[in-house]
């Protein structure tokens, strides 16, 4: 990639563990959105020190925030009725 694509783009979710960017890259990938997950070497597996992002195009941007905060209603919807049993 070049230096200015690098520039247009922004970091739209940032998660203490690379498994979980991941999965938000793999959705937004689903839904036609180019997106890179950074991949984090930990000093201490197992002990997240270090967070991993998820990046999209500048153009990219709200629709991807959009799709990532539908997810995470759809998560806690899904515990709350987990726990309601």
């Amino acid at each position: 990639m070049s230096e200015t694509n690098n520039r247009s783009l922004v970091v739209v979710f940032s998660s203490a563990t690379v498994t979980q960017a991941q999965l938000v890259r793999s959705m937004l990938a689903a839904e036609g959105i180019h997106a890179t997950a950074t991949e984090v070497n930990e000093p201490f597996p197992g002990l997240p020190v270090a967070t991993s992002e998820v990046l999209v195009r500048q153009e990219d941007e709200s629709r991807a925030r959009a799709l990532i905060q539908e997810a995470e209603l759809h998560h806690q919807r899904a515990e709350r009725e987990d726990a309601d049993g």
